[in-house]
């Protein structure tokens, strides 16, 4: 494996990186047999498939790419080789002083973990370092292997779970897809109980079967247009009602605890239904208007990912949560790349490529959580989250932290923490205001979950001063990057893109500083879902208005598009933490947090760059409220952006938002109160 890699450093023909990549997968579909005692049918096909895949398949899959796109043969790297290969080489030695901490488990060959961590971090390097998209692919293969090669000492403990590590070979496909379809031969940017099994099945199965109903209704024609919005509506408002009755008659736990719904689950299930339900209220506004290429399969996007957002939320089996957050991935895709030209192209890109590296790197976690299950003989249900909580003091401590550091980066890439936050400007920019709205509102509340669950399980086993500081350290960052590219933005849906950057940071804070921290940060999951959603749909209508998002070429909304205009400056208040809104009791909270825990340094950076992304957010939004209209400035018919449609989604939002500001309801104070105790927290 090592030696492949290198070869990967250091050769200047993609022919030889695809040879490579080869090689290993063929080596990786011999390792179950020789480090297996017996052949059993498992092992043999695990083999058979890994080569046929790995070895076979993609390869071939590649190299027939690279014809089809014209893709020049050569490497093209950003470091030079002697430079790359001398960092392979630092990365080997990194590597082998992290596993010299982590005991082999099992009685696996003991140079099989530094080898997976070599090969992860190499793989990284290729991926940052190489500037051609094929060569790109090339990296994220190398890490996708080091991953599963590290898999293999988890044959016996949890069976399934390498067999789930091959999901990851979706993204190559999608990736190789992608450069024949579209001919990315160029470069791009760097990447810097019966009734249970019904409830908890019918939050997946109906909005998935729903992609499927929507998907089926064929044609552009406006009849069609309307009856498959009609359907869209209806599925949201189904699963709203499933997650109504979820409330009112909780269900039990089904699938041997793998499915359940906790106090943090229904939080976030909520959450993402609700919004999901306003969101397909704009859209048969949205559609009406501006139907999307290709929109039948705009429509059962949206509805796929609902499924594995309700997925991800019920998910207590935490590899089964993992599939879930890959399928969101691979759900809005094509939703961002709905304009079809190079930008959007570049966007989805960006979004593929790093989500995926994000993704990877979880499931790299996820392999360690289960390791440090299996090492300690924890229990009999390896990775479900109830089982974990339970044996947390039984699991082995230097296996659980290295799995909390993967996580946190893996799921921290989907939340969108700086540094890992590049993906987002873009991909909120080119997306559609309501697939934004979804992305800043229900897949930042999933990826938060993820990062949650391995929170919880960190904090039963009394890893508190391990894990929270890198929480805070992550959420200050990333208000701290937010502060700094609001300023100056001139784009208004890229400025929406940092904010979002900045309450990612502020979830993760609030989690990392315990106690009513907790507290506030699911709160505040809650109320940044309504005021992204409300400004993201506002934002929409001006740009469906005006054809523009760009600040410079818009002003006099108040006068122009005076409904959107005013959900702008609700909007604005609301973001920033002003009262009477949600988010100023929830940052308060966080505040209240910081100061009651002594840290108050964290407390004065907090406010400090909350303050200075105010003034930012302000800058732009009253500029382009109040500020005359360019003279050149040409409403596309006004009236069809404030349609009763598309008005009626942002203005219950902003309610929402306002109605958490004033009272919080006593049930959604209970539930509040378990999950912030589930991590460790409590109520204020």
């Amino acid at each position: 494996m090592i030696l492949t890699n290198f070869l990967v450093l250091g050769t200047t023909r993609l022919s030889t990186c695809i040879r490579a990549v080869a090689w290993q997968g063929a080596l990786l579909g011999l390792l179950p047999l020789a480090l297996s005692p017996t052949w059993s049918l498992h092992t043999v096909g695990l083999a058979a498939g890994t080569v046929l895949v790995k070895a076979i398949a993609l390869p071939r899959f590649l190299a027939w790419a690279i014809r089809e796109a014209s893709v020049r043969r050569e490497v093209e790297p950003r470091v030079g080789f002697v430079a790359s290969l001398l960092l392979g080489v630092l990365a080997v030695f990194v590597a082998a002083a992290i596993a010299e901490r982590l005991p082999v488990p099992g009685a696996h060959p003991v140079l099989l973990l530094p080898a997976s961590l070599a090969s992860v971090i190499i793989g990284l390097q290729v991926l940052c370092t190489r500037a051609k998209a094929v060569t790109q692919v090339v990296g994220y293969l190398v890490l996708e292997n080091g991953i599963f090669l590290f898999g293999l000492t988890l044959i016996d403990q949890v069976p399934f779970l390498l067999e789930v590590g091959v999901l990851l070979d979706i993204f190559v496909g999608v990736f190789i897809m992608g450069i024949v379809v579209f001919h990315i031969n160029r470069e791009f940017d760097s990447l810097h109980g019966a009734e249970g099994v019904t409830v908890l099945l019918a939050l997946v199965l109906v909005p998935a079967l729903g992609a499927l109903g929507a998907y089926a209704l064929r044609g552009g024609a406006r009849g069609v247009v309307a009856y498959r919005t009609a359907w869209l509506a209806g599925v949201g408002a189904l699963h709203v009602g499933l997650v109504a009755d979820a409330w009112i008659d909780p269900p039990a736990p089904v699938l041997h605890g793998w499915l359940a719904l906790d106090a943090l689950g229904l939080v976030v299930l909520t959450t993402v239904s609700g919004l999901f339900a306003v969101v397909t209220v704009s859209a048969v506004g949205y559609l009406r208007h501006e139907n999307p290429r290709g929109g039948r399969a705009f429509t059962s996007c949206l509805l796929a990912f609902l499924a594995s957002a309700s997925l991800v939320s019920i998910s207590h089996h935490l590899a089964l949560l993992w599939v879930g957050m890959e399928a969101t991935t691979l759900a809005l895709a094509p939703l961002i790349f709905h304009r079809h030209n190079r930008r959007s192209l570049e966007a989805v890109w960006k979004y593929l490529v790093l989500s995926s590296v994000g993704i990877a790197l979880a499931l790299f976690g996820t392999f360690f959580l289960a390791t440090a299950q299996a090492d300690a003989g924890a229990a009999a249900r390896p990775l479900v989250l109830e089982d974990l909580v339970a044996g947390a003091s039984r699991l082995h401590p230097a296996w659980l932290k290295a799995a909390f550091v993967f996580l946190l980066a893996g799921y921290g890439t989907k939340l969108g923490l700086a540094p890992m936050h590049t993906w987002k400007p873009d991909t909120y920019g080119e997306a559609p205001a309501l697939v934004g709205a979804l992305m800043a509102g229900g897949l930042t509340s999933c990826a938060f979950l993820g990062l949650a669950r391995a929170t919880e399980v960190a904090m039963a086993a009394g890893q508190g001063p391990f894990v929270q500081p890198p929480l805070i350290a992550f959420g200050l960052s990333s208000l701290a990057v937010a502060a700094a590219f609001i300023i100056g933005q001139t784009d208004v849906k890229r400025l929406l893109a940092y904010s979002s950057v900045e309450h990612a940071g502020l979830l993760v804070l609030g989690l990392g500083l315990g106690g009513v921290g907790a507290y506030g940060s699911v709160l505040h999951l809650i109320n940044n879902a309504l005021v992204k959603g409300l400004l993201f749909l506002a934002v929409g209508n001006v740009v469906l208005a005006t054809g523009t998002a760009a600040a410079a070429s818009l002003g006099g909304l108040l006068r122009g598009l005076p409904a959107s205009g005013l959900l702008l400056l609700v909007g604005l208040f609301a973001v920033t933490g002003s009262p009477p809104f949600g988010p100023f009791v929830s940052e308060f909270t966080i505040l209240r947090a910081a100061m009651g825990g002594g840290h108050l340094w964290i407390a004065a950076v907090m406010v400090t760059l909350l303050a200075v992304s105010f003034i930012g957010l302000a800058a732009m939004i009253l500029d382009i409220v109040y500020r005359p209209p360019p003279a050149n400035r040409d409403l596309h018919s006004p009236p069809r952006a404030e349609s009763g449609w598309l008005v009626a989604g942002p203005v219950a939002l902003g309610l929402g938002v306002l109605a958490l500001g004033l009272v919080i309801p006593r049930p959604l104070q209970a539930l509040l109160s378990l999950a912030a105790s589930a991590l460790g927290g409590a109520a204020p």
